[in-house]
Parts: structure tokens; C-alpha cells; sequence
């Protein structure tokens, strides 16, 4: 199903509803740790309804990692994520934009 087909998805006040009330309850990027403000689907839905609005099936990200990262890993490009925290909860990757 060409991507064109299934925008109306995105635009539906239910998946709206969903993906506000997701990131108020997920706020950071899994691959980063930013705040994020994208609810991305983990496996590619190409129109599947069920696949699209399925609860185990999202997760948060920041735009950047979502245009950059996820892009690479769907295109089968290797990528390593740092999204490790101490005890205090910071990241302690020397890569993490936190740490710059």
C-alpha cells in the first residue's frame, strides 16, 4: 500500500488522541533520552489498521531520531543506541547530547 494511502490514519482525531496522550505518558526518546514528540510505530503498519493503533506497537522518539535513527534501521543500516542511565537517571553515555 503506497504511503499516500493510509496519511488519513495520521489525521484521524482517534490516532491525535492517541499519540498526545502517549507521549504525556512516555516524554522521552527511547534511543536518546530527549524529549520526545513522535509516537513512531516499531514495526512498519503499511495501512494495517490493528497494526497501526495496537498498543504494543509504539513507541516515543524525538524527531531527529526518528528522521535519522529509526530511518537507518528500517533501511537495514547498523546502528548503535546509548540510552543508558545511572541511578540518578541521567544518561551516561559520553554520546548522549546530554553529555556534550
Amino acid at each position: 500500500m503506497n504511503a499516500s494511502n493510509y496519511k488519513h490514519l495520521y489525521k484521524s482525531n482517534r490516532w491525535k488522541t492517541i499519540s498526545r496522550n502517549w507521549l504525556r505518558l512516555n516524554p522521552l526518546c527511547v534511543f536518546c533520552g530527549n524529549p520526545a514528540s513522535v509516537t513512531d510505530h516499531k514495526i512498519p503498519h503499511k495501512g494495517d489498521e490493528q497494526l497501526f493503533y495496537a498498543r504494543g506497537n509504539r513507541q516515543s522518539l524525538c524527531k531527529c531520531c526518528h528522521d535519522s535513527t529509526k530511518k537507518k534501521i528500517e533501511n537495514g543500516t547498523p546502528v548503535v543506541i546509548n540510552n543508558v542511565s545511572g541511578d540518578d537517571g541521567l544518561p551516561l553515555s559520553d554520546d548522549h547530547p546530554w553529555n556534550k
